[in-house]
């Protein structure tokens, strides 16, 4: 099988730098050294696109009871464009960033571009039943090492955040087990690896390894109705941030930052299907 895939995305992305301490480096002073850490620039960045890509799929049963699937979903490239506005902080005089408007890199613009490549995924699964049983498998490989940088271009000048994302492997089992013929029991197991490291991350994609673990069941209400209810735990690894801004230089006004994430959520998934 083959198909055309069109994908709509709508995004925003918010930032600060630090005027105290640009006003600092090109006046050093006791004066100047007290806006530092208190005088920022908010940056807000807005924008939609539609894009398109390609997607593969083959389907075998090389034998009874065993269905092997594999798909391939391409990349896919927004080149957004949108509108890219500039606010002082709450709390600081809007003055403070009036007197630096005269500097391109604080000018609104209404034409600022942000490309954003979306990875390719690739995808083995199999299933094999066998009397009341079936016996799941799946394996999926994501290319997220097409994202390196969050690169917004505006008024001739560029801002920078360093990503440097690594591809990843997902790899999951699971089984059913049909207890009568209206009542089927489910449960799993998952691994997906993080495509960060502590480097890099940063609160906007506080992303680690995590495991999953869930439990489910569908109760066939009659020949119409059927009932589906899954829990699944997620143990997610701490995640570290270590900043710095000296990383690279569209950080220099960024600042230092050290933190970590501890993310453990739990999902509870009811729904119903209804054949007509």
């Amino acid at each position: 099988a083959a198909g055309i895939l069109a994908q709509s995305a709508k995004g925003k992305i918010s930032s600060a730098n630090d005027l105290g301490l640009i006003a600092y480096g090109r006046n050093p002073s006791p004066s100047t050294a007290a806006g530092i850490g208190r005088l920022d620039a908010l940056s807000e960045y807005e924008a939609s696109n539609t894009a398109f890509g390609f997607q593969l799929g083959l389907l075998s049963k090389p034998m009874p009871g065993l269905r092997v699937g594999f798909s391939y979903r391409s990349e896919i490239k927004h080149e957004t464009e949108g509108d890219l506005k500039f606010s002082a902080e709450p709390g600081a005089p809007e003055a403070t960033l009036n007197a630096f408007r005269a500097d391109p890199r604080f000018q609104d613009s209404s034409e600022a571009k942000l490309d954003i490549n979306l990875p390719s995924v690739t995808q083995l699964g199999l299933a094999y039943a066998l009397d009341a049983y079936t016996v799941y498998g799946n394996i999926s490989y994501t290319s997220w090492s097409s994202m390196q940088e969050f690169k917004i271009r505006y008024n001739d000048n560029s801002s920078t955040t360093k990503l440097d994302w690594k591809n990843s492997v997902f790899a999951a089992v699971g089984a059913d087990y049909q207890f009568n013929p209206a009542l089927v029991l489910r449960a799993g197991l998952y691994h997906d690896q993080g495509v960060t490291t502590d480097e890099t991350r940063t609160p906007r994609t506080p992303d680690a390894d995590r495991t999953g673990i869930s439990i489910g069941a569908g109760y066939q209400i009659n020949e119409m109705v059927k009932v589906n209810a899954a829990y699944q735990k997620i143990f997610v690894a701490e995640a570290k941030v270590d900043l710095s801004d000296s990383d690279y230089p569209d950080a220099q006004s960024r600042g230092n930052f050290t933190s970590k994430f501890e993310i453990n959520p739990n999902l509870l998934l009811v729904s119903t299907d209804i054949a007509f």
